[in-house]
């Protein structure tokens, strides 16, 4: 792989301007062509001159696939935000995914993102007995979720001011939108919904992820720096966002807690 493929990229590539440096990584299979560029050069150009070259070459082995040229942004973790408490796992990544939004939409700060959350998951779990009681199987209940939880284009309608277009909007993302999805209609106007033959689990992936701060359950937030952004104008716009969200769950919980919802003070 690597006189087949790495040392002939690097041949290649290697009169292209602008290049400073070039390292190759081969294992079984694979093979990766770094080149980084002189400082202040430009990319899209660089690049280009790179792709032509690589593209140019005709004496690869005939088993392995053409090559993907692409451009490679190093960034630097510079900041983490640990969000922890006596919560459940959905409210801990509720306002990590808060944060992490808010931080990105600041000017300055290009890339952020929330760790140690597992990624949301919906299971189905659909009774035997209830399928025999409406007379269903299986296949006619994935049929009807695949039908049901989908976007579906509707065409355009041209105006005077341009082109609208029409979509029509079905895709179920919350457990009690997969449960309300028609199943069987009768022919007396009855319906069966999912939730009448299924229990709809609205969940996180069966993975084993967990993390603690201050021995409390955790997510973390890490925020990166690219290019010539500052660390400290990413460090000064991390602090304005968490208070400001800080701030606002506050007054969010005030307004919502009582004797029976001691719990939810407790977020902030």
């Amino acid at each position: 792989m690597e006189e087949g493929v790495c040392i002939r990229i690097e041949e290649e590539i290697t009169t292209v301007q602008g290049i400073e440096r070039l390292s190759s990584v081969a294992t079984e299979g694979a093979c990766r062509v770094m080149a980084e560029l002189i400082t202040g050069y430009p990319i899209d150009r660089a690049l280009t001159e790179i792709k032509n070259a690589v593209d140019g070459i005709d004496t690869f082995p005939v088993e392995a696939e053409r090559p993907v040229v692409s451009h490679y942004q190093l960034k630097h973790n510079e900041l983490q935000v640990a969000i922890s408490g006596a919560v459940d796992e959905r409210a801990l990544k509720f306002h990590g995914e808060r944060l992490r939004d808010g931080i990105v939409a600041m000017a300055g700060v290009t890339q952020a993102a929330l760790v140690n959350a597992r990624r949301d998951e919906i299971s189905i779990e659909v009774s035997e007995e209830s399928l025999r009681r409406y007379g269903l199987t299986f296949d006619i209940v994935v049929a009807a979720v695949r039908g049901a939880s989908i976007d579906m284009p509707g065409g355009s309608i041209r105006t005077s001011d341009g082109e609208i277009l029409l979509r029509s909007k079905g895709q179920a993302y919350r457990g009690e939108e997969f449960e309300r999805i028609v199943v069987l209609k009768r022919s007396d106007g009855t319906r069966v919904l999912l939730r009448d033959v299924a229990r709809v689990v609205d969940g996180f992936e069966e993975e084993p992820r967990y993390a603690q701060f201050d021995g409390n359950p955790s997510v973390m937030v890490e925020i990166y720096r690219v290019g010539d952004q500052k660390v400290l104008d990413i460090v000064s716009q991390a602090r304005h966002t968490w208070r400001s969200l800080r701030n606002s769950s506050r007054r969010a919980s005030r307004r919502s807690c009582g004797a029976t919802a001691r719990t939810t003070c407790a977020i902030a």
